[in-house]
């Protein structure tokens, strides 16, 4: 009797995009702002898309 094993490699997918936020002065107010997004890839639309999400990640964001 032969045994055989599978063996599932899971390849992780980078990281498409780089949102990097900050804090600045907006007259006696604290605001969130955005200083870096940053997107990675050969395929337009798949970068405007990645753009999007990061974009929409931001305006999720709760800090408290």
């Amino acid at each position: 009797m032969t045994q055989t094993s599978n063996n599932t490699i899971q390849e992780t997918k980078p990281y498409r995009y780089k949102l990097s936020v900050g804090h600045m002065k907006s007259g006696s107010a604290q605001i969130l702002v955005i200083k870096e997004l940053t997107v990675q890839g050969d395929d337009f639309a798949e970068c405007f898309s990645e753009l999007s999400a990061g974009l929409k990640a931001f305006q999720t964001m709760e800090l408290k």
